[in-house]
Order: structure tokens, then sequence, then C-alpha cells
């Protein structure tokens, strides 16, 4: 079978099976009793169910038999991966979210799957859905919508600078814990603050830049230049150079961020 499949269509197939190839994969909401066509042969049928250890925010979830890891969860977790990946347009992105709807749709029993993915447009978008008050009309201008926003998902590639990295953004010379993040696919730069787990940079329209002076190192802020969309350097040091930490590390942000979930 097909993981991939919606269950409507799954159950419309499973009922012209006579056998079922050995290997065969299927994926099963909750509820469904666990049976198969009559058969003198020997065979073993190997049941497993998922379910995330911890949410978005990383507290541990209490396992529910009723929430498993779902077709649902399966497609939203596809779309992370392949939704920012070089070839794929607005055809692909239309696509998945055509599926991924499909599958929320007709899920037998309806969930709060979006509690299981991290704040941001992903997140809404399948809570907008379940939520089931568009119109057909309105939803297929949604799902248009939604597969030309690029930053639906943000991957923010890899760290490129050092662990104890510190960003001055206001007057008074008050300074923020920072990490500097590099997609490899394009090149894009991005700045998360750890403190309250903001983002900057996140925009399609953004476009930062990171200039280093020394290849196959990690920014520190003197090996490097970390301009913003305007072309202005963003001011970085490494902690160690700070000499008063409690003094000037502010919790509270200097500036309007952007964060994953803008829209």
């Amino acid at each position: 079978g097909n993981v991939l499949i919606p269950e409507k269509m799954l159950q419309s197939i499973q009922r012209g099976f006579t056998t079922v190839p050995v290997g065969s994969l299927l994926s099963l909401p909750g509820s469904v009793v666990h049976a198969g066509p009559k058969c003198k042969r020997f065979r073993a049928v190997l049941f497993f169910s998922a379910s995330p250890i911890q949410d978005a925010s990383g507290i541990v979830l209490e396992y529910d038999p009723d929430d498993q890891y779902t077709s649902v969860m399966l497609m939203g977790r596809l779309l992370i991966m392949l939704w920012d990946k070089e070839g794929i347009g607005y055809d692909e992105r239309h696509y998945i979210l055509e599926m991924l709807v499909r599958y929320i749709q007709e899920a037998s029993i309806k969930r709060q799957c979006d509690r299981h993915f991290e704040d941001g447009k992903l997140k809404n978008f399948i809570a907008r859905v379940e939520g089931g008050k568009l119109s057909q009309k309105k939803l297929n201008s949604y799902v248009e919508k939604m597969a030309r926003s690029v930053d639906l998902i943000f991957n923010d590639g890899d760290q490129v600078s050092v662990d104890d990295l510190v960003v001055v953004w206001d007057e008074d010379g008050k300074m923020y814990d920072v990490i500097v993040y590099q997609r490899l696919s394009d090149g894009k730069v991005v700045l998360k603050y750890p403190e309250d787990g903001s983002w900057e940079g996140t925009k399609e329209e953004d476009s930062y830049s990171l200039e280093m002076f020394v290849k196959d190192k990690l920014f520190d802020g003197s090996n490097g230049i970390l301009k913003d969309t305007t072309g202005v350097e963003i001011d970085c040091r490494p902690l160690i150079a700070v000499p008063n930490r409690k003094c000037l590390i502010s919790k509270k942000r200097p500036r309007k961020l952007f964060d994953k979930s803008e829209e």
C-alpha cells in the first residue's frame, strides 16, 4: 500500500484485495478495526504507532493512543522537508497543500493536528482547514495563496555563528543573545533570539548577508560582516568580549522583529 493515499481512497482500494503483497505498508487512522481477509496460510502483521515526545514548545506530551502519528502529520512533515527545496515550485507546493487538505477533510476522527506543529503559517493553515468554516471557493483561494507563500515554511539551515554571540541594537549599548543561521540552498541568512524564540530576516523580501573574511570558520563578530536588508552592518560580538554581561544583556527586544508566525 501507499502511505500517501488518503483514507477514503485506501478503503476503496482495499475492497478489491484478494491477497496483500509481502511488505505492504498501510497508514490507518484511529478507531479502525484491524482485520484482514481470511487466510489458511501463515501470515504476520506488524502494527506500530508513533507520537511526538514533545510539542513545539518542548513540553513533554502524555501519550494518547487516539492521537497517533496520523497521515495529516505525515504529510505536514513531508511538506516541511520539501517546501523550500530546489526544483519545488508553485505547482508542487499547490499539490502538496491539496493533499494535506484532503487528509484533514477525510480523517475519520477530527483532531487538533495543528498542535503538533511549531507556531507559524503552516500551523495556522492546518488549524483553519480543520475548523471547516471555509467555503470550497474560499478554501481553493486560500490554498492558492499559501502555495505562493515561499515562507510558509522556513528551514533555518545551518548555524554559522559561535554559540556565545551577542548583538547590539539600541543606543544605550544593551546586548542580546543571538544565533546566526544560513540556508545552504540559497544562502539566506537569518537571526534567532533564543531568549524569546523570535526570528529576524525570515520573510521572503528579507535579504540579510554574511561576508566571511576566513572560510570554514564560525562567525564571531570580528571575522566577518553581517548586514541587514538595507545594507546596514549589524554589530555582533563574542560574549567573552563583553565586560559585564549582567548589566548589558537585556531580555527586552529592542525593536520589532519578525517571528515565523507572522503572515
